[in-house]
């Protein structure tokens, strides 16, 4: 069965105790493995050294790398099994992109078609209205799924 081609970031902690030469060696064994099998590395950011929310493995710093990547399931397989096993890594996580992700626009606040309306309470024509189980006019009424059968007027 010939697998999908998809994108994912894996980002890694590393010990801070580590020199930067260290890390450099690393990131190329890293992007190696990553480049083996036709797979292909899209960005690699290095956050430098932060202070971790909470301490793992005896360590409260670590140093952050996030790597996007394309290839095949069977390559996070191989990457996190070698994650596993190497002792400098102190965490590690490997999610995949959805294809529209890299393709959404960021604007500041011009609307452009397709963008989605967002308002901080104030009421403008094409919000749905919000409301606290009080009824205003233009809500639409909500029943238990019964249906009402409207008075007939008398003529």
């Amino acid at each position: 069965m010939d697998q999908e081609v998809r994108t994912y970031e894996a980002v890694v902690i590393l010990r801070h105790s580590l020199s930067d030469l260290e890390v450099e060696e690393f990131i190329s064994s890293y992007t190696a493995r990553i480049e083996q099998e036709g797979s292909t590395l899209i960005k690699l950011d290095n956050w430098g050294k932060r202070k971790l929310a909470y301490e793992i493995k005896s360590e409260r710093k670590g140093i952050y790398l996030c790597f996007t990547f394309s290839g095949k399931g069977d390559l996070v397989r191989t990457l996190e099994d070698a994650n596993r096993i190497n002792d400098v890594i102190l965490k590690y996580m490997t999610i995949r992109l959805e294809k529209a992700s890299g393709d959404l626009p960021v604007t500041d606040g011009e609307k452009t078609s397709g963008d989605v309306p967002v308002t901080d309470g104030e009421k403008t024509s094409g919000d749905v209205p919000v409301t606290d189980g009080e009824k205003t006019s233009g809500d639409v009424p909500v029943t238990d799924g019964e249906v009402e059968e409207p008075e007939s007027a008398i003529v």
